[in-house]
């Protein structure tokens, strides 16, 4: 016969009493202070959280042993009774923003816009030509994979727009997949900083910095106190672990750049306005419901131009943060949540004003947002319709008909040498299917890549970071090492080995934009020849 609590030894009780105070005191610091929270590092929140949840699984368990219930099995049908109602992953949304979304160009008119500032700095009429040269663009894609392709994204960003004069100048559009749409929007808020600031100031230390802090502690705090707990109740109020991953980029830039919230400020009012001096970007993630890309961007999201594709921002009805645009393209499996939209922006006008495809009332859960890798890791069908776009464009009566030659610049990762595919043998009834769903995730990213050029006729133009045997490990997950870091970085700018074929590639497309007079002179890339020695 189970004994009153009353009889445990004092020692007992004070034990389960400070234990039960330190997990009440920890789940409120997660749900209010949670970026302080991690200050414990990722491997000690998930050890503090184990030893604290103790004690209070010794309490329900011994109130099911009194009570002569099965408590756990209660609370797992609990769970999935009040599932519907728990959903704490509504994606934030920046009240009183409809019109940013409303006014946004479409991809057409952003690049009217861009050339014609292009063909202004960089004049193409040569005397005795009919045809002037064809001005070099480029469209980037990046592809995913955690931390890792954030870290590879923005440094390969940054080297080229700090080593090459005049690349962001010809840099048109970015493509981004979850990691690699988070390096892309560090890079953007980099150079938005460095315009607001109006004198010249390298990129890269600055991505360096951010992308060191540890963002995953904060999350995984967040995904073992108020998320769990979340599950358990019928209605949804506790902060998510999405918003936390959010945070933890936005304290990161905070912390580098004293006074300035530029991640944790809107998306499209970043951007706007600064169309003709800057790339768009196209952060891809993927509907839950269809499995279609849902693209975060500041231009629309529709067809023609884009095939099977949702609009976020449409979606939205509001602008987001920066953080959390990057955020809904990079939602890493069961690390972050799947997010959700809910229908409220368009309540009056709905029957005629429908951005979504589904049966969605307003004011009510709609589709949701996970990594863009599920459908394309690379980045590289959105690149490609870009490219079809500018193409299309030189065909519009409509448009200024300045001649444009597309090369695309992939960023991506592979080991060297490439490991072989080793036969699957156990349990091939049951794995076979779900084996084969999670190869062609990497399978399609190749694919991808490799029709962009017959699709095109575009040049593309690979950086690639590459794993090799022995070396240090780059995983793929939301934390870094300093050595991984290093290692990084040591594979891309002036003195590097790895990407150096590529640079010097980058720098003689560019050699045909040198103009005579003092001003075209600097933005032209000869001079990154002399100072990078890639001759």
């Amino acid at each position: 016969e189970q004994k009153p609590i009353q009889h445990l030894a004092a020692s007992t009780k004070w034990v389960l009493g400070v234990s039960f105070f330190m997990a009440v005191l920890f789940f409120l610091a997660s749900c209010f202070f949670v970026q302080w929270t991690g200050r414990f590092g990722s491997m000690g929140i998930v050890l503090l959280s184990m030893a604290l949840w103790v004690s209070f699984g010794s309490i329900l368990v011994y109130i099911g042993t009194k009570a002569r219930m099965p408590i756990l099995t209660v609370m797992l049908g609990l769970a999935l009774l009040f599932s519907p109602l728990a959903d704490n992953h509504t994606v934030p949304t920046l009240k009183g923003t409809s019109d940013l979304v409303n006014n946004r160009l479409t991809i057409g008119e952003a690049f009217d816009r861009w050339s014609t500032r292009l063909e202004h700095d960089y004049p193409r009429k040569e005397p005795g030509k009919k045809d002037p040269t064809p001005h070099p663009v480029f469209i980037v894609a990046t592809e995913g994979g955690g931390i890792r392709a954030a870290y590879w994204t923005a440094a390969v960003l940054t080297a080229l727009d700090d080593d090459i004069p005049g690349f962001r100048d010809h840099l048109f559009a970015v493509s981004g997949v979850s990691g690699g749409s988070v390096g892309a929007a560090i890079y953007a808020a980099l150079v938005t900083r460095q315009m607001d600031l109006g004198a010249p100031q390298k990129l890269r230390p600055g991505a360096q910095q951010i992308l060191a802090y540890d963002a995953l502690a904060p999350t995984l705090s967040a995904m073992t106190q108020q998320d769990f707990v979340q599950r358990f109740l019928p209605f949804a109020f506790l902060p998510d672990r999405g918003r936390a991953l959010e945070g933890g980029w936005e304290e990161a830039w905070k912390k580098e750049f004293q006074g300035d919230d530029r991640l944790g400020r809107g998306f499209l009012a970043l951007l706007r306005g600064r169309e003709d001096r800057m790339p768009s970007f196209f952060l891809n993630g993927t509907t839950v419901e269809t499995g279609e890309r849902m693209i975060g961007s500041n231009c629309q999201i529709k067809s023609p131009e884009f095939s099977h594709a949702l609009d976020v921002f449409a979606a939205a009805g509001s602008d987001l943060r920066v953080s959390t645009t990057a955020h809904n393209s990079a939602r890493f499996t069961y690390v972050s949540p799947a997010g959700t939209f809910l229908h409220t922006a368009f309540k009056d006008n709905y029957e005629k004003v429908r951005y979504t495809p589904y049966d969605c009332k307003p004011g009510r859960r709609c589709e949701h947002v996970v990594d863009g890798g599920y459908l394309d890791n690379s980045g590289a069908i959105t690149a490609a319709e870009i490219v079809k776009a500018i193409q299309n464009r030189a065909t519009d009566p409509s448009s200024p008909h300045i001649p444009v030659e597309p090369h695309v610049i992939v960023i991506s990762y592979r080991k060297e040498p490439p490991p072989f595919a080793v036969p699957e043998r156990w349990l091939n009834e049951v794995l076979s299917p779900v084996r084969a769903i999670m190869a062609t995730r990497g399978a399609r990213a190749d694919l991808a890549v490799g029709q962009v050029a017959p699709q095109t006729d575009a040049q593309v133009i690979d950086f690639r970071l590459v794993q090799r045997q022995g070396t240090i490990p780059m995983p793929l997950g939301w934390l870094l090492s300093l050595h991984t870091r290093s290692a990084i970085d040591a594979q891309v700018g002036g003195s590097a080995k790895e990407n150096h074929d590529s640079m010097v590639t980058v720098v003689n497309i560019l050699q045909s934009t040198i103009r005579p007079d003092q001003t075209q002179s600097e933005a032209a890339a000869a001079p990154a020849m002399k100072e990078m020695n890639y001759q």
